[in-house]
């Protein structure tokens, strides 16, 4: 796994692994964690959006992209919302009146921390589980 600039987003080399499968594990994922999953592909891109809406009526949405090819590969996690800019002003917010928004953003923000952490773990298993998955290992 080598990170690419961002640490949500590592790429593959030489795994021969199944993208289709792949993208099929990253929805399972989303889906245990209550997500509502869509799909959406074009050629050697596969998109899945997982959206949630917790007890609390936030919408928190995680996009996943899948690129390349079977020997080449890179999966990018984005989550959509992730507003961290209050947490940066939080003792002159907090003097304000804001803790309980910023104790909302502290929550939504240890929340996709935990989850962020848990899908890495998660795809690099199913990498490792699915390599030499494609028909052809000579596939690029």
């Amino acid at each position: 796994m080598t990170p690419i600039g961002v640490q949500l987003k590592y790429q593959w080399l030489g795994k021969n692994v199944d993208l289709n499968l792949l993208t099929e594990s990253v929805k399972s994922f989303l889906k245990a964690k209550k997500f509502t999953v869509r799909q959406h592909n074009a050629l050697e891109l596969y998109h899945v959006i997982g959206t949630y809406r917790s007890a609390d009526g936030e919408v928190r949405t995680i996009v996943v992209k899948i690129s390349g090819t079977p020997n080449d590969f890179i999966v990018e996690l984005t989550v959509a919302v992730e507003n961290q800019s209050i947490l940066k002003l939080s003792s002159l917010f907090t003097f304000f009146g804001g803790g309980a928004l910023m104790l909302k953003e502290l929550r939504s923000a240890e929340y996709y921390q935990k989850l962020k952490e848990k899908f890495w773990v998660y795809v690099e298993r199913q990498v490792s589980q699915l390599a030499g998955t494609t028909k052809s290992s000579s596939l690029s």
